[in-house]
């Protein structure tokens, strides 16, 4: 992909007028995407199973469990639009943040993955028949008839279950074997950017399998849509207390200190977010948060350029401003 952009920028440079002006452009789409998706590929046939990374990292794991239907949606790269919402366009380090960021191609599941890695290694039950496994949790693959019985097994290993909610009967099942087996400070419910309806539909549902009643939808539409995909398909999360009180968690509104900020511009939106909104789970499951580590090459590559920017809006500002006085 940087190849196809490198190329394209000579053909710019040398371009001596008999080659149209939309072509660098155009030859930058046509080897960039095919290069993208071929380097994805790639990153599937080094993917380690699930048997692997408990074999490497001994901790409780994490489960992560999710209609297959949703795979689609989670191995999506999350995208960040430039000029995504009012804000990204009156704010130039905003701007240039979102644009390095269309260069990292992690998928969603991969952002969630990293999230929890706090916790434990993140494993999940493979899509059958599928040539490679999706980017993200590590796969474990088993037959229609033993499935249940590995989730049987991996809820009485888990350190804690991710359920992303979906409403297929198999989903409906995990739901239901997850309350009967897990203490409820070890399962989470991770909420797509459902409509109000789909999410009362789920709520209603799945209410006969839990003690107490599960929350009102909590997700902002209007902060989802300023949010410019930068959150990908992940709209909230659920989390319960010890005697099941269930506290819905409103992934738009999350903010973190300005304390962690330079250490947080460093990563993409969704890590962030899902890394602050899982604190009180970490503290119910007795795990001490650890703050990112500062990655000083990322955040002056993010930082400086914006600041540079910045400085020239407001000095063209000025002078327009004086000269009109």
């Amino acid at each position: 992909m940087i190849a196809a952009f490198a190329g394209a920028a000579l053909l710019a440079i040398v371009n001596d007028g008999s080659i149209p002006r939309w072509a660098p452009g155009a030859l930058a789409a046509a080897l960039g995407v095919p290069g993208a998706a071929l380097y994805r590929r790639g990153r599937k046939h080094f993917a380690v199973s699930a048997r692997e990374l408990l074999e490497r990292d001994p901790r409780p794991p994490v489960i992560y469990l999710r209609s297959f239907q949703a795979d689609k949606e989670a191995a999506a790269a999350v995208t960040s639009p430039v000029l995504a919402g009012p804000f990204a366009l009156l704010h130039p380090i905003e701007t240039w943040s979102r644009l390095f960021e269309t260069f990292d191609s992690r998928t969603e599941e991969e952002l969630l993955v990293e999230a929890l890695g706090q916790v434990g290694p993140v494993v999940a039950i493979g899509k059958p028949g599928e040539k490679l496994p999706e980017l993200g949790a590590a796969r474990t693959y088993v037959s229609d008839a033993e499935w249940q019985t590995t989730v049987r097994d991996l809820f009485g290993r888990a350190a804690l279950a991710v359920l992303r909610i979906g409403q297929t009967p198999g989903f409906y099942w995990e739901v239901e074997h997850s309350a009967k087996s897990l203490d409820p400070r070890r399962l989470v419910l991770l909420v797509p950017t459902f409509s109000r309806k789909q999410y009362d539909a789920f709520r209603k549902g799945a209410s006969a399998h839990f003690p107490r009643p599960l929350p009102e939808y909590g997700t902002s539409l209007v902060r989802s849509v300023l949010a410019g995909g930068r959150l990908g398909s992940v709209g909230g999360l659920v989390y319960f207390k010890r005697d099941w009180t269930a506290v819905y968690v409103d992934l738009t509104r999350v903010k973190w200190p300005w304390k962690h900020s330079l250490r947080f511009l460093g990563r993409r939106t969704i890590l962030n977010v899902l890394d602050w909104a899982l604190q009180p789970v970490y503290r119910q499951l007795g795990v001490t948060w650890t703050p990112p580590p500062a990655r000083w090459g990322i955040i002056v590559l993010k930082l400086i350029p914006g600041i540079v920017v910045t400085g020239i809006v407001v000095v063209l500002a000025y002078i327009t401003l004086t000269n009109q006085w």
